[in-house]
């Protein structure tokens, strides 16, 4: 037998082998794939509304999933931002004071926004994806009635809190008092009622009592 032959034999032998393990690796590859899809399917499906429990995991999930720098990066500094975000002013604070944190959250929001912008772009260039950060950050549907619902459940939140632990007092203001006016014919019957009670207590007079018998009743 020649070494050709014998390396036929060989190829042969260990061609199911390598196939199977040819065949394991690109299962591994695209699942890894597939979860990487996943993450950012849902980055993009709740950007409107970031404080969505699934948004987070999403966002949680990105440093496990995803080794290229680029998206690693842009991560990094979007998960930096949101612990520079300005402090809010206490419940007696100046209306300066107010205005002053509005304009710095205000400022911080518009940073932030785009610093996740950056990361959506990022992940959707590894992903093959071909969008642009203007159509990441313009082509957001969140309609105006949710939109209000969220904000008036924050506003309740932030306010039975702060009533609750006792920093804002609720305010109450009178409308309306009962009258003070009454007719004569009231005051001569509270009068009498008045003295009717003192005479009982004292024993000046009495309440008739009558009792009948029940079988008288029956008849």
């Amino acid at each position: 037998m020649t070494i050709a032959d014998s390396l036929m034999i060989l190829s042969v032998l260990l061609a199911p082998l390598v196939a199977l393990q040819v065949q394991k690796h690109l299962k591994v590859w695209e699942e890894k794939k597939e979860r990487r899809v996943q993450i950012f399917k849902m980055l993009m499906s709740t950007r409107a509304t970031r404080i969505d429990p699934s948004h987070v995991a999403a966002l949680n999930m990105i440093d496990l999933e995803f080794k290229d720098d680029s998206v690693t990066e842009k991560w990094r500094e979007y998960m930096d931002s949101h612990v520079s975000s300005p402090k809010s002013p206490d419940a007696d604070a100046s209306i300066e004071d107010q205005k002053k944190y509005d304009q710095e959250l205000k400022n911080w929001s518009t940073t932030h926004d785009d610093k996740f912008i950056n990361l959506l772009y990022e992940i959707s260039k590894s992903l093959k994806y071909k969008f642009d950060k203007v159509h990441l950050k313009k082509s957001i549907y969140y309609p105006k009635g949710l939109s209000d619902i969220e904000i008036e459940q924050q506003m309740f939140r932030r306010a039975a809190i702060s009533f609750l632990s006792g920093n804002h007092p609720v305010k109450m203001a009178v409308i309306d008092f009962p009258s003070l006016d009454e007719s004569e014919e009231v005051k001569d019957l509270q009068a009498k009622l008045r003295q009717y009670i003192i005479e009982l207590i004292e024993g000046k007079k009495s309440i008739s009592v009558s009792i009948s018998d029940p079988k008288e009743k029956l008849r």
